[in-house]
């Protein structure tokens, strides 16, 4: 069988909540369409129900895409051309031969790897609630106990999945993500799109959702002690500004800023257009990362990218991604 004659289905990940998910399908797809003609598989984006209102987040899938099927009951807007609908989940494998990554509910029957990013609920359990850890936990235990084949970002993720799972049989691989630039990365005016967000001309970046764990909190008491000290930086925060398991904490974290008598240097922008924060991350002094916990950093594969300087959290998973 030739590569093209192999049809690999990749399914959406994340969304507006969880941008590294986006990034890691859309880069899946790049890489891929790098491969020689001859070597290229035909690709599949697929799309369960609860991702459509995602859909424009991974449109660098979908243009590489031969097509899209969309698992969804009903209808959307303007289906045809490469998309289809299709009523359930395992109907897409009347037009693929292999997914990826393959959900529990569709273990172990099919041709298909599952994706385990990490373990955090696991040594993060403070940041999780009891039903999203047991939840975790249940997915976890059936990819274990049924999938053929787990991928992990990281050695880290391997080795906690041995540990917590000795039991299970699955192949396991390693698949570290990089990430994939466009020439549009290297191209643009960094300026304008500085000025256009009112950031200084010297900055710094934190590109995390406010999630707990990517610990913010260490972040701006390490500006107030800089400021104690007559040093005063400046720092771009992009991304997620809910928490969905502690909706508060941006909130209160807003209150410490202020509190901190920082607000006038941390500049939070939210969710802003991919290429957008490529060019800020390009014209900042340097990147900052104070996370508690990663899978596999897709900001430190930008900046590896870019060649940006970066302070990292010294925990496994950064050490292991050696920037």
């Amino acid at each position: 069988m030739k590569a093209g004659d192999v049809r690999v289905g990749i399914l959406t990940q994340g969304g507006a909540e969880w941008l590294g998910g986006v990034n890691y399908v859309n880069n899946l797809f790049k890489s891929l369409a790098m491969l020689p003609k001859l070597k290229r598989p035909n690709l599949s984006l697929i799309v369960p129900a609860h991702h459509i209102p995602a859909l424009e987040l991974h449109a660098p899938a979908i243009a590489i895409a031969d097509q899209v099927l969309i698992v969804c009951p009903g209808s959307i807007p303007q289906p045809g051309g490469k998309f289809r609908i299709v009523s359930r989940l395992e109907e897409v494998f009347s037009f693929i031969d292999f997914a990826y990554p393959a959900s529990p509910d569709i273990l172990p029957d099919k041709p298909a790897a599952a994706w385990i990013p990490d373990f955090q609920h696991r040594h993060l359990p403070q940041f999780f609630s009891p039903g999203e850890r047991a939840g975790r936990d249940a997915g976890f235990g059936l990819i274990a106990a049924k999938a053929r084949m787990v991928v992990f970002s990281s050695e880290s993720a391997r080795k906690d999945f041995e540990r917590f799972y000795p039991d299970a049989h699955a192949a396991t691989r390693i698949l570290r993500f990089s990430s994939i630039p466009d020439n549009a990365w290297f191209e643009g005016d960094t300026e304008a799109v500085r000025r256009k967000h009112g950031l200084p001309p010297d900055f710094l970046m934190c590109c995390n959702q406010f999630w707990q764990h990517k610990d913010h909190r260490t972040l701006f008491r390490a500006l107030a002690i800089l400021r104690a000290k007559g040093t005063i930086l400046h720092v771009a925060c992009t991304g997620h500004t809910e928490d969905y398991r502690n909706p508060d904490y941006y909130r209160n974290l807003m209150r410490e800023m202020h509190a901190l008598g920082i607000q006038e240097q941390v500049h939070v922008l939210g969710i802003i257009d991919r290429l957008e924060q490529i060019h800020l991350l390009r014209r900042a002094l340097a990147v900052v990362q104070p996370s508690l916990f990663e899978g596999w950093s897709t900001v430190v594969e930008d900046c590896r990218v870019l060649g940006k300087t970066m302070f990292l959290s010294d925990f496994e998973v950064h050490v292991e991604q050696s920037p």
